[in-house]
């Protein structure tokens, strides 16, 4: 009986949360951002009013949204003028495989193959590719403005939070309430305060390294590698990945995209490897396998979004878990 409606449950919870997904996704990410922003804005309310920081910290918000809107307009600009350079390189380095194929391989003379052909379609689907991604992007901005239109309302709503809570349960409930939400208010700004500066430590060298070699786009590459350090896993194979693949196809094949490729893998090797667990240590307070099954779970329910947030709403569903009596042994099952 208690099995089948654990599976109701379930069922429901998955059903509202596809059906509920472009409301909760930009409210959620308003919420995570909002334990970057809150602490800015009672720092700011202690030294002037709150009208005059209120404005403040919209000004700084719709600032924020300008430079990444700008970031992501010139990376697609710089795009599209390089699409024709770009197609000629790669036709380039397809004639470069295929001589070396026939030299290693002189039977594949034998077979009839038409390559240029291959290399238009190969071309026209990454053009493509190129083309949903644009459209994609222009959505994520779309997305971007409703997640900072509720980041204000969050940030006018904020003061009143507490007593809220405390008008609408009788003191015990209103006090554990309040205890399990500073808990998880802790647990997150520990998390973001520390994951943005590793990010930004990964992402600042990602740039030089770029801007050294001469490679275009090396703005919003920067800009992916900060937003992937999000995403454990897989965010790294995108971040290296993507840029890797440019790349090769941008500079001439002799020795420097090997030097750049492993100078990159590198700086995330470093970051990974020496940054992040010195900086975060156990704050994160998951197992790796609760970690990816976390990032299965919300990437399929909300795709990119879900994956930002796997981590963020698996911590706070573990710490509401830890203040139940029923659920404390699965918390720390789930715990690392």
């Amino acid at each position: 009986m208690n099995f089948a409606i654990s599976l109701v449950i379930l069922a429901t919870s998955w059903y509202l949360l596809n059906e509920l997904g472009t409301v909760l996704r930009p409210l959620l990410l308003a919420i995570l951002l909002s334990y970057v922003v809150l602490p800015i804005y009672y720092y700011l309310a202690k030294k002037m009013n709150r009208i005059p920081t209120l404005i403040c910290m919209i000004a700084g918000i719709l600032f924020v949204f300008y430079v990444i809107v700008q970031i992501i307009n010139n990376g697609i600009k710089e795009i599209n003028g390089s699409i024709p350079e770009l197609q000629i390189r790669f036709e380039e380095k397809s004639d470069l495989i295929r001589d070396w194929g026939k030299k290693i391989t002189p039977w594949i003379d034998t077979v009839t193959i038409d390559s240029h052909q291959i290399e238009s379609q190969l071309f026209d689907k990454a053009k493509s590719f190129l083309g949903s991604s644009i459209t994609w992007v222009i959505s994520l901005i779309t997305d971007l403005a409703i997640v900072f239109m509720y980041l204000v309302f969050v940030l006018l709503e904020a003061h009143q939070f507490n007593n809220r809570i405390q008008t609408a349960f009788n003191p015990n409930t209103s006090k554990r309430i309040s205890a399990t939400l500073q808990s998880i208010n802790q647990r997150m700004v520990i998390y973001l305060r520390i994951k943005i500066i590793s990010s930004f430590i990964l992402a600042a060298p990602v740039f030089l390294l770029l801007r050294f070699w001469g490679i275009p786009m090396a703005g919003i590459i920067s800009m992916l590698t900060f937003f992937c350090n999000f995403i454990p896993y897989l965010g790294t194979l995108i971040a290296v990945g993507l840029p890797g693949l440019y790349i090769l196809i941008d500079l001439p094949w002799d020795w420097q995209p090997i030097v750049v490729i492993l100078l990159l893998i590198s700086i995330h090797s470093f970051s990974a490897s020496v940054i992040e667990p010195t900086l975060i240590g156990r704050a994160i307070g998951l197992s790796p396998l609760i970690i990816l099954l976390a990032l299965s779970f919300w990437g399929q329910c909300w795709g990119i979004v879900g994956i930002i947030l796997a981590i963020p709403l698996t911590v706070m569903i573990k710490i509401i878990m830890e203040t139940i009596e029923v659920s404390k042994p699965v918390a720390a099952i789930v715990g690392d």
